[in-house]
């Protein structure tokens, strides 16, 4: 899996996918989507993700939607932590 809670991502919409109105944006990924039950037949781990604007999609706009693991990808950065030396070592 791409993803984990709580994390940015970016959106990368495959080349043979018809509308690449997501592709770029950056969203907020919040909870994994349980599988569904069986017979059904796409069983590929989907998130529930926010957008930090509303996309215009056909029906009006969009502020969160499932998207599949595999259109996102995870934006890494250096940590921050509180405690860090600002001197050089002797």
């Amino acid at each position: 899996m791409n993803c984990k809670p709580g994390i940015l991502a970016f959106v990368v919409v495959p080349a043979d996918w018809p509308s690449k109105t997501l592709d770029g944006m950056v969203v907020e990924v919040l909870w994994l989507r349980p599988p569904f039950p069986e017979p059904w037949k796409d069983q590929r781990p989907t998130w529930w993700c926010k957008f930090p604007t509303p996309w215009m999609h056909s029906k009006g706009p969009v502020s969160e939607c499932f998207l599949l693991d595999a259109w996102l990808r995870p934006i890494s950065g250096v940590p921050v932590h509180d405690e860090q030396c600002d001197e050089a070592p002797a």
